[in-house]
């Protein structure tokens, strides 16, 4: 009763949700792969336990090429050889981080320097420093009207006079003070005889210019050729097609597997410190996936250099679901649920594996298997992996 537009967005949709059945996590071991970066041979790095810190270093944190640290010499030199210019190129680029790291401190105290000492500094020149008696005439609390009067002006008569102007052409006018800048307020020009008490606003703390982390870079797949890879994102509507030809209950279904928001991670900062676990949430999560993503990068040169040492584990889960409880599925409904469930294990085992099922059961149980579901007797369909691969 489904017009064409309804079916092609049912089937669409049922397309969406089983591309969330297929859950895979790849393990790469990251020795070997470096072996095979640096033109070392095989087994090299077992024993280096600061080389290869210093390595993951160089390609999480800094993005240093492998051109840089990898052997260049003769092929059949010596594997302590190649081993001790490698040592050598990683110790040149620790150098040179070191004294760029050094450089960037200088600059940090300059800009800090000159940050105390333009506080210093009025908008009209340095600010003189004040007379004892004009200090000690501020300082003084007031007596009285009359009493305090009479004391700024003898504090105003022990001041020094002041130097006539000289006389001939007029001066020019001044120029209109500087319009006030956010962080510092322009202080009242000082009356002749008069000192001013106004100091400037500090400026706020300039920020040390430190190591910025550079954004992700872009990667792309290299063009691969038909059939080199095995497509495992077919393996879910394969499954799907199984469950309705076979599960005569339907209550087989796949199941969504998503991981959770917080993420723990447990890690060791040095040798000899214990390891330490702690929660990951949004913005650590991109963190360090952007550094997994570049080590990754650096360990294949941006996708040229093959990873043999990897394993990638595919996970598939479904749910078989009871319409009653487990005691009314017995007794009221008169139904076994143990080769209910034995049979959606089956299905998916014949499935994934590319196997019949009178392979994949003990020859004791066939009889009382087969005659329960019989349905197992025919070929599984051929799953989308090649060759006969598990």
């Amino acid at each position: 009763s489904l017009s064409p537009e309804q079916q092609q967005f049912a089937r669409a949709f049922r397309a969406m949700q089983l591309e969330s059945t297929l859950f895979a996590v790849c393990i790469v071991q990251i020795k070997p792969q470096l072996e095979a970066l640096l033109n070392l041979p095989p087994d090299s790095l077992t024993k280096e336990i600061k080389l290869t810190q210093d390595l993951l270093s160089l390609f999480i944190d800094y993005q240093i090429p492998s051109d840089l640290i990898s052997y260049d010499g003769r092929a059949d030199a010596s594997p302590e050889h190649k081993l001790a210019r490698v040592h050598e190129h990683v110790a040149k680029m620790l150098t040179m981080i070191a004294q760029s790291r050094a450089r960037e401190i200088d600059e940090a105290r300059e800009q800090e320097k000159l940050r105390l000492a333009e506080s210093n500094m009025t908008p009209y020149g340095p600010m003189p420093p004040p007379s004892p008696l004009a200090v000690l005439s501020f300082a003084t609390p007031a007596l009285g009207g009359t009493s305090q009067s009479r004391r700024e002006a003898e504090c105003l008569e022990a001041m020094p006079p002041m130097a006539p102007p000289s006389l001939g052409a007029p001066p020019p006018p001044a120029a209109p003070p500087p319009p006030p800048s956010p962080a510092r307020k322009a202080a009242p020009r000082p009356a002749p005889g008069q000192v001013s008490t106004t100091a400037a606003a500090p400026l706020p703390p300039a920020a040390p210019k430190l190591h910025q982390t550079p954004f992700p870079r872009t990667r792309e797949a290299p063009p691969t050729e038909p059939g080199d890879l095995t497509d495992y994102t077919r393996i879910p509507a394969v499954l799907d097609r199984r469950f309705e030809e076979i599960d005569e209950d339907a209550a087989l279904r796949p199941t969504l597997l998503n991981p959770g928001d917080p993420w723990k991670k447990t890690a060791q900062k040095g040798l000899l410190s214990e390891p330490v676990t702690t929660t990951l949430g949004g913005k650590e999560q991109e963190t360090e996936k952007n550094k997994a993503f570049d080590l990754l990068d650096a360990l294949s040169r941006s996708g040229t250099l093959p990873i043999h040492h990897a394993s990638l584990h595919v996970v598939l889960a479904a749910t078989h679901c009871f319409d009653q409880t487990l005691i009314d599925t017995v007794i009221q409904g008169n139904v076994n649920p143990i080769e209910k469930v034995e049979r959606s294990l089956m299905i998916m085992a014949t499935t994934i594996h590319n196997r019949p099922a009178a392979e994949l059961i003990a020859p004791d149980q066939q009889e009382r298997f087969f005659s329960a579901s019989p349905q197992l007797l025919k070929e599984p369909l051929q799953p989308p992996l090649p060759n006969g691969q598990e």
